[in-house]
């Protein structure tokens, strides 16, 4: 305990030294807190301050660090050159055949034992006063630890001040966060036509292939350059259907499908990545598109419906959303955790006027332990109604939790 204070003590003198940033690193180095990976500069354009040496920690000096240090990080657990290792990435290409067997890795090499799958992850989350800040990451298919710590490895963020002021649309790239992506794609592009050598191994070499990008809708716009996506009229990527389409998806053509969501005349970027050169290269985002998405506002919905059909005691549907609460973290209890949201109001579901859609802003994890109590307690030996309501909100409930623990 006392060292960790004398730690803290010397991380504190960073404050004040006009460059924070630099201090706290140089501290970190100092008392051996620190990966031995450079941070790398490039030139990148901020919006109104021009080119600024831009912090990224390269995507082959993290590899190269990995493959001697933590190399079953990258291969499913095991280590590089390992007999496991190889019969492994064996495996996954003949498996990743079946879905995708344009991939341009199947042309390239006649051996994949020693190719090792990648994707490219982005975010566009949430910094400093609810400002974006723009991710751009990398992640092993073969990961071996469910902790993000271990499958997420950062490349780049931006804060959105360096970016937003370019307001040229998705479709027309944006001249800081393009210098960032080239220089991703350049590395990228070496380390799957060059590999790097194996650790102890003199004529043995390490090959890496992307086969997508995953992130979220705003992030996955801009970095593709997409002419349609979820804020345009033309709302699909992968077809020409309209926001109007989608209330009534039985009259919706099948126009547009096979379509490249980008003009020609601005291409993006990223199709310089070996095998990004399709359109089914941007992966559905199952976490933004669920716990984040549709989960959201079907367990808002359906706790208004609960409360309005009198599952819960109350007056109004202030009280009653109280009582659904406190049934709710009696649930948590039995099953050993705490939610981060601490009470369910009329303003926290969206029903802070009755015109309003129920919706929220809860955390995934909570989105989680809701979905799961909602079955638990529409388990129960309920009446159901006439209509079958009850019974489609818990078989809607069941469909989706088993969806999410494959």
């Amino acid at each position: 305990m006392e060292q960790e204070t004398w730690d803290c003590k010397l991380l504190g003198q960073a404050a004040g030294s006009g460059n924070e940033f630099e201090a706290i690193i140089r501290n970190l180095q100092r008392l051996g807190r620190c990966l031995s990976v450079p941070i790398t500069r490039i030139q990148v354009p901020y919006f109104g301050r021009g080119p600024v040496d831009h912090p990224i920690i390269s995507l082959e000096d993290f590899i190269r660090f990995m493959l001697p240090n933590h190399s079953e990080k990258l291969l499913g657990g095991y280590k590089v050159g390992s007999v496991e290792s190889q019969l492994l990435l064996s495996q996954f290409w003949s498996r990743y055949r079946r879905m995708d067997p344009s991939h341009v890795v199947f042309e390239d090499f006649t051996s994949l034992s020693h190719v090792v799958p990648l994707v490219l992850y982005g975010d566009e989350g949430t910094g400093v006063r609810k400002h974006p800040v723009w991710i751009l990451a990398w992640k092993p298919v073969l990961f071996c630890h469910t902790s993000s710590w271990w499958r997420s490895y950062l490349y780049t963020v931006a804060p959105h001040e360096v970016y937003s002021g370019y307001k040229g649309g998705t479709s027309m790239g944006n001249a800081c966060l393009d210098a960032m992506v080239g220089n991703f794609v350049s590395e990228a592009q070496k380390l799957y036509h060059q590999g790097i050598a194996i650790p102890g191994d003199a004529s043995g070499r390490l090959f890496f292939a992307f086969i997508g990008t995953a992130g979220d809708l705003p992030w996955q716009a801009k970095v593709w350059r997409q002419t349609r996506h979820f804020e345009c009229d033309l709302c699909c990527p992968y077809c020409k259907i309209t926001k109007d389409d989608i209330a009534d998806l039985n009259n919706v053509s099948d126009e547009g499908q096979g379509h490249q969501p980008w003009d020609h005349g601005t291409l993006p970027l990223l199709l310089g990545v070996p095998g990004f050169n399709r359109m089914n290269m941007y992966r559905h985002d199952i976490f933004h598109l669920g716990p984040l998405g549709i989960a959201r506002r079907f367990y808002c919905s359906a706790l208004v419906l609960l409360c309005d059909w009198g599952f819960f005691e109350g007056r109004d549907l202030a009280s009653r959303l109280r009582a659904a609460y406190g049934n709710f973290r009696s649930y948590c209890a039995q099953v050993h955790e705490t939610p981060l949201v601490k009470e369910f109001t009329l303003s926290n579901i969206g029903r802070g006027s009755s015109r309003s859609y129920p919706d929220c802003s809860f955390k995934a994890s909570d989105g989680k332990l809701i979905m799961d109590w909602l079955q638990e307690f529409l388990d129960k030996p309920w009446q159901f109604d006439g209509r079958g309501v009850l019974k489609c909100l818990f078989r809607a409930c069941c469909d989706y939790n088993d969806f999410f623990r494959l």
